[in-house]
């Protein structure tokens, strides 16, 4: 899978970062407050299984940032999702990714953001780093389809009212990632 064009848009109401995937045009979608860093990491992240189910190395365009960190982990968890195929019904292949610019992330943004859709994942994760955690993220197209507005609006309704009395900010976003 190549990963090219990768862009943030900015408007009045909100950024989008996105990327062309193969064929398939990729975003997030997110508050004004967010302005993501122009990287690779989140469509790395997202190409992952895609790309080890097809058997098709990830292709950054050389200019593009890259953590080091995070293709290092990258070969770790390509290796347990390869040991997980049988239960996945098909092979994980292990793949490589290749190009892009390798760095250390040096945004000098000190914050720690968790996902959290309120489910047993997020909530365990909450609730087992609540003091490190300064924001949590819930995503509108990964558990909740993208035309699920009312069913997207009162989870993010009650995981807001939950969080607020945790003394933590929840911020909503958007994504078409399911569909890659």
């Amino acid at each position: 899978m190549k990963i090219t064009n990768i862009q943030i848009v900015e408007s009045d109401e909100n950024n989008v970062f996105s990327a062309d995937i193969d064929e398939f045009h990729l975003w997030y979608k997110f508050p004004k407050k967010i302005l993501p860093e122009l990287r690779a990491d989140a469509f790395v992240a997202a190409c992952l299984v895609p790309s080890m189910k097809l058997g098709s190395d990830i292709i950054i365009d050389d200019d593009i940032p890259i953590s080091s960190e995070l293709l290092e982990n990258m070969e770790k968890l390509q290796i347990i999702f390869s040991s997980w195929s049988k239960y996945f019904g098909h092979k994980l292949n292990i793949i490589k990714i290749k190009g892009g610019k390798k760095t250390n992330v040096t945004t000098g943004w000190d914050k720690t953001i968790s996902f959290f859709s309120g489910g047993v994942d997020g909530t365990y994760t909450y609730l087992k780093h609540a003091k490190e955690i300064d924001y949590l993220l819930f995503a509108k197209g990964i558990d909740m389809q993208l035309s699920s507005d009312d069913l997207y609006n009162q989870a993010l309704a009650n995981n807001r009212d939950y969080l607020a009395k945790e003394g933590k900010e929840i911020i909503p976003f958007e994504t078409n990632v399911r569909f890659l």
